[in-house]
Order: C-alpha cells, then structure tokens, then sequence
C-alpha cells in the first residue's frame, strides 16, 4: 500500500512540474495568457481570473476569492507574490494561480474523523522564481465528482475544496459520500494585482 500511494505521489508531482513549466512560459512571455472558464480543466495548472476579495487569513497568506462565475476559491498567496495584509475584502483583483491538484486518493474507514495535515516543497524555478506550493493530506468526505472535467469536491475537517484530478484514474471507484484520504496541492497564487498594481 505505501509503496503504491508513494509511486503514485511521485507521479503526481510529476505531472505537476511538467504542466507547470509550459504554462509558467506563457505567462512570462506574454504577459496574462487568455482565461478558460473557472474549473474547467485546461490541460494546464496554471490559469488567470478577475475575482473580489470574500475573506483573508493573514496567519495563512491565503484568500477567498468569488470569481466571475459566483464560485469561490481559496488561494494561497505566494509570499514571493505579496502580503495578503495590503488587501481587503471586496477588493477586485486580477491574479494568475496554480490550481488545486489531486495527486492521489484512497477509500478510508467509513467512520474516520476528519483531518488534515500540512506540509510543503519547493517547485523548480520554472516559473522565473522559486514557488512554494502547500501539500496537504486529509481524511474527507466526497461531495460531488464531475468525472467530465477531473474535477473531485471534497468537505474536509474546515471548509471545503474541490480539485483538480491529475488524471482519470484518481477518481476510479469513487462516489459521493465516500470517506477518502487525499493528497493534494493547494492552488497558490503567483501574480496578483489591484487596479493594476502588484500587490506588495
């Protein structure tokens, strides 16, 4: 089992580098590349949207943010990025992120607690500069899967996320009201600005 879950994390982080580093050259050299619908897999992790500010977590350097879909998302702003401090709610901005990603999942005890553990790595500098994205591996509940878009709504321990599966298999065997235990990557912003200003 460890084995397996390890080959399969270390595909996952795989797969993340590689559709990083395309995307990351894009950005740079175009500036802001055309958006694809909020959620929509783009065969990218990296998208760009206009969104307003609902709520910021200081301690976290993190924000949730309503995009131009009514959908919302929490975001971890890379402190290379700026200090979520020089934001407020209702602020728009404009913010280019790595998605949430799956990496793996597995069926956990029906009865198990929920609960999350963090930790973190350092991408290549694919993207001009370092970037550190937030691990996490969590007990959840699955809330909704939508096998057409790779996409997995999970409720965890304190609020819920939906993912982005990595590939098709992630999702093979599970249905809604299963206890799952995940290992993902939180989307993480990289460029974020107001009124076309960086944010500092």
């Amino acid at each position: 089992m460890r084995i397996r879950w390890q080959s399969r994390f270390s595909l996952g982080i795989a797969a993340l580098l590689i559709v990083m580093a395309p995307a990351g050259k894009a950005v740079g050299e175009e500036g802001i590349h055309k958006s694809v619908p909020a959620g929509q897999f783009s065969g990218t992790s990296v998208t760009q949207t206009k969104a307003i500010i609902f709520e910021i977590d200081a301690e976290r350097n993190s924000v949730t943010l309503l995009q131009e879909n009514g959908e919302p998302i929490d975001v971890i702003v890379d402190r290379s990025a700026g200090n979520v401090n020089a934001l407020k709610p209702g602020d728009a901005v404009s913010i280019t992120y790595s998605r949430a990603l799956l990496l793996r999942a597995e069926k956990a005890s029906s009865n198990g607690i929920r609960e999350r553990v963090d930790s973190g790595f350092t991408t290549a500098q694919s993207l001009g500069s370092s970037l550190a994205m937030h691990r996490v591996q969590a007990v959840t509940t699955v809330e909704r899967i939508d096998r057409g878009k790779r996409q997995l709504t999970l409720r965890g321990a304190t609020r819920t996320v939906t993912l982005e599966a990595t590939s098709d298999s992630l999702l093979d065997g599970l249905k809604v009201g299963d206890s799952v235990r995940v290992d993902f990557v939180e989307a993480t912003a990289i460029r974020i600005s107001r009124d076309g200003n960086p944010l500092n």
